[in-house]
């Protein structure tokens, strides 16, 4: 499910998909100072080798692609600050086509989001319910997601929404949205949520 991209991806899109960390109750902000003594399980390389697989999954011609590291902050469900990392994967000419945000706490994806092939609007791919939370379920298997936890289930009916489908995959622990082209079937967004501990199920 490479993705051929063009030169529309641009910076604004990048800072749209940081913004939808917001979904979550998560606010990014530099990282502080008084976060150094908190422990850590993912260094700044580490995010990068993380993110490094994504972007040859997502993009026709991985070689093309730098990748931009930035460790940032966000306020989490526990009302606490933690650090995490975003990894860009940036072509020759600067436009950034791969987004991913990771915990560096745990090593977790929190986002990823890039620019999908679209479809030329003739078949859909996915034409019932069971093929769209399969796709769903690829996506999460492809980013290393399903692995947190146990037990996803579809948590809600899949949503379509113009050109895309929107599943929001359930663990006991996270809700996962997954955003992908009708036609194609490429990934637009994919978002973590972990769930506030009152609301979790076990």
């Amino acid at each position: 499910m490479a993705v051929q991209h063009n030169k529309k991806w641009t910076v604004a899109v990048i800072l749209g998909a940081v913004a939808t960390i917001a979904v979550y109750a998560a606010t990014t902000m530099p990282a502080a100072p008084a976060n150094a003594a908190r422990r850590t399980q993912m260094t700044a390389q580490q995010a990068a080798e993380h993110a490094a697989p994504i972007c040859r999954l997502l993009v026709s011609k991985p070689h093309d692609l730098q990748q931009l590291t930035q460790e940032l902050s966000r306020i989490g469900s526990d009302g606490e600050r933690h650090k995490i990392w975003v990894v860009d994967c940036v072509d020759s000419e600067g436009q950034h086509i791969v987004h991913t945000v990771w915990d560096a706490e745990t090593g977790n994806l929190i986002l990823t989001a890039h620019e999908p092939q679209r479809g030329m609007g003739h078949n859909e791919a996915a034409v019932n319910a069971r093929d769209v939370a399969k796709t769903a379920w690829y996506w999460l298997e492809a980013l290393g997601v399903s692995h947190t936890a146990p037990r996803w289930r579809v948590a809600r009916a899949p949503q379509l929404n113009h050109d895309s489908w929107i599943v929001v995959m359930g663990s006991p622990q996270y809700n996962a949205t997954v955003i992908f082209d009708k036609y194609t079937l490429d990934l637009v967004y994919l978002v973590v949520k972990e769930k506030p501990m009152m609301g979790r199920t076990f």
